[in-house]
């Protein structure tokens, strides 16, 4: 929808076949109302700014004057150039920020329609390299946050005819209701389906392991292979094991009892936080495995870290470790951890050191 059509609108100076299309435009997805609103918060404030510019300066100078006066008995400084001044500055300053609203108003708003309209009628796909991540706001109202190393693809009539995204990576979904129509949410072996719900999912192309955490609603879960779905409940963790040989971090084997490989598997209740701490620019570790990490370090800050010791891998961490610099953190997994770390040909090498001897 055009905005200078929703500005008619909402200042009632559109014609009945507009207003007709704008009633069309509002009841085809609750994402337009979202929209409507925007600018009508924005629209209406730039009106209070239009009343600023007819306010008598003078005469409110003159009430004030009087009243300083009546107190002090002693108000003698000429008040024709402040009045003057004052009310020429007023006005200029309610123009500058009226203008400043007026261009931030469509700055905002066009920016908002132009992100819809890289969705129509084509296919998109958003790839975030390592160490970033990125918001995104589809046509239906959902909400993506799309970690770093991951990548989200949109089919061209998404939102007219299906809600359906692919993800190879990690993201954090925050899924618009719309009972009619579900969001899909498909991965290298598992598939989503969900009404309105808030989720994470990891389904990393490199990694043995899919996992969904909920945090809110209901996700309907199923592989590709068929057999029965699965309802996932929040505060719980499905997972799926892509092979036998799979190496499980410590984690995951910690929230299942039994692991087996091809089938999805329902955790009993867990903190969603660990999962989603990404979120929130920090990672959660609870007794979990130094390779583990290190894969997880990778993605954060995209960088490359070897870890040269096999024994090393093996070492455990529990804490919660903030985007400082790499150093940083490399510095305070060393408190728990015996390891040495050098930088070459850009790698991080991690190697294993001795321990001091005792005399």
């Amino acid at each position: 929808m055009q905005l200078d059509k929703i500005i008619k609108y909402l200042e009632d100076t559109a014609s009945r076949v507009e207003k007709d299309e704008m009633e069309n435009w509002l009841s085809e997805d609750p994402g337009n109302h979202r929209y409507l609103e925007k600018v009508k918060k924005v629209w209406f404030a730039v009106d209070e700014l239009k009343a600023l510019s007819l306010i008598d300066v003078n005469k409110d100078w003159d009430a004030v004057e009087k009243r300083i006066s009546g107190r002090s008995g002693n108000f003698n400084q000429p008040a024709g150039n402040k009045r003057v001044l004052l009310s020429q500055w007023a006005k200029i300053a309610a123009v500058f920020v009226l203008g400043m609203i007026m261009a931030s108003l469509f700055f905002y708003l066009r920016q908002d329609l132009s992100q819809n309209s890289r969705f129509a009628g084509h296919p998109y796909e958003l790839n975030i390299p390592d160490g970033q991540k990125s918001d995104i706001v589809l046509p239906d109202g959902t909400k993506i946050m799309v970690n770093a190393g991951s990548r989200l693809r949109l089919p061209g009539d998404f939102d007219r005819n299906r809600r359906e995204v692919w993800l190879e990576g990690e993201a954090f979904f925050e899924v618009t209701q719309n009972a009619g129509r579900p969001f899909l949410v498909h991965t290298a072996g598992m598939d989503m389906k969900v009404l309105g719900t808030s989720f994470n999912v990891r389904a990393y192309s490199g990694e043995e392991i899919i996992e969904t955490t909920l945090v809110e609603g209901k996700v309907a879960l199923s592989t590709q292979q068929g057999g029965k779905e699965v309802v996932l409940e929040p505060n719980r963790k499905a997972i799926l094991v892509k092979n036998r040989d799979a190496e499980i971090p410590a984690g995951i084997r910690r929230e299942f009892e039994t692991l087996k490989a091809g089938e999805i598997l329902i955790s009993g209740l867990i903190n969603p936080e660990e999962a989603v701490s990404w979120t929130k620019g920090k990672l959660i570790f609870e007794n979990e495995y130094l390779d583990v990490i290190v894969r997880r370090l990778e993605k954060f800050y995209g960088v490359k870290i070897r870890i040269e010791d096999p024994g090393l891998k093996k070492l455990r961490y529990t804490g919660s470790l903030k985007k400082v610099s790499v150093e940083k953190t490399l510095k305070a997994l060393q408190l728990t951890a015996s390891f040495g770390y050098t930088e070459k040909d850009n790698e991080i090498i991690l190697y294993k050191t001795r321990m001091p001897m005792k005399h």
